[in-house]
C-alpha cells in the first residue's frame, strides 16, 4: 500500500470469506479487497468491482514465479512408499503438462467440479502455470521460506534440503 501512495494507518483490515467478497463489496461493508480466484474474477464478472492494478502483487513484491501452492507428503510416507509416491508425481507431471498446453480445456473441466455460482466465471481465469516436479527450485523455496520468515508470517526458518521428490 505505501508503494502505491495509501498510508497503512488509514487502512482497516477486514478478513473476508472469499464467498463473502462479492456481496461485501455491494452492500458497502468493505472498499476493496485484496484476493484471488474465485473471488476476484467473480467480483470482476458481476461488475462489482474492478482492477485497481493490473499486475499480479504477490509475485511482484516477493518474487516470480511465485509457488503459490504445493502437493505434499510426509516424509514417512515418502520413505515407506518410494513407489507409490514416483507414481503420483509422473501423474502428476503429465497432468500439469496437459494443463499448462491445454488451458481453455483445463478450466472446463475444473468447472465441473465447482457449485454453478463459481464455475459460470471459470472462463474469465487468468490462465494458471504450474511447475513440474523436476523444475522446482530449491533454492526459489527457500527464497519463499526466508521471506516468510522476514515478514513473521513463520516464526523459525525451514529447509527444503532432500524434501523435494523428483
Amino acid at each position: 500500500m505505501k508503494q502505491n501512495g495509501v498510508d497503512p494507518k488509514d487502512v482497516t483490515i477486514v478478513p473476508v470469506a472469499p464467498p463473502m467478497t462479492a456481496s461485501s463489496l455491494e452492500n458497502g461493508a468493505i472498499d476493496a479487497a485484496f484476493t484471488n480466484d474465485p473471488a476476484a474474477t467473480a467480483c470482476l464478472r458481476k461488475g462489482g468491482a474492478e482492477l485497481l492494478v493490473d499486475e499480479p502483487l504477490v509475485p511482484k513484491n516477493f518474487f516470480s514465479p511465485f509457488p503459490f501452492g504445493a502437493f505434499n507428503v510426509t516424509k514417512t510416507f515418502a520413505d515407506a512408499n518410494p513407489d507409490i509416491v514416483k507414481r503420483v508425481v509422473r501423474a502428476l507431471n503429465r497432468a500439469i503438462d496437459d494443463i499448462n498446453a491445454n488451458q481453455a480445456e483445463a478450466k472446463a473441466t475444473m468447472a465441473e467440479f465447482f457449485p454453478p455460482e463459481q464455475a459460470q466465471f471459470i472462463q474469465f481465469y487468468p490462465n494458471a502455470f504450474f511447475l513440474r516436479s523436476d523444475k522446482v527450485d530449491e533454492a526459489a523455496l527457500t527464497r519463499m521460506a526466508q521471506s516468510f520468515l522476514d515478514l513473521k508470517i513463520v516464526e523459525k526458518p525451514f529447509s527444503f534440503e532432500g524434501l523435494i521428490y523428483r
